[in-house]
């Protein structure tokens, strides 16, 4: 199963629709994420808190997909939980 897939099932299933997933959106990518040219990066993806811009996941730098262990996914989505709670 393809790493994005395994990371939008487990979020699908934690909160439903009450998280918003972008895939290769030229335009998020440029205003969002600061890619000047809007190209999407091979198996590369960010998770952030779109209110307050913090990225709290990114592959950059790592080179780590955060769907290589369950528990990575957990913790990411733990994250995700507590920024919800805190807006």
């Amino acid at each position: 199963m393809p790493q994005y897939d395994k990371l939008q099932r487990a979020v699908l299933e934690r909160f439903g629709d009450k998280v918003q997933m972008f895939f290769n959106d030229k335009e998020f990518l440029q205003n969002e994420i600061g890619l000047d040219d809007g190209k999407w990066r091979y198996s590369s993806f960010e998770v952030m808190d779109l209110k307050t811009k913090k990225v709290l996941f990114t592959r950059l730098g790592s080179g780590v997909h955060v769907t290589e262990k369950k528990a990575w996914v957990d913790d990411l989505l733990d994250e995700v939980q507590e920024c919800m709670s805190a807006s």
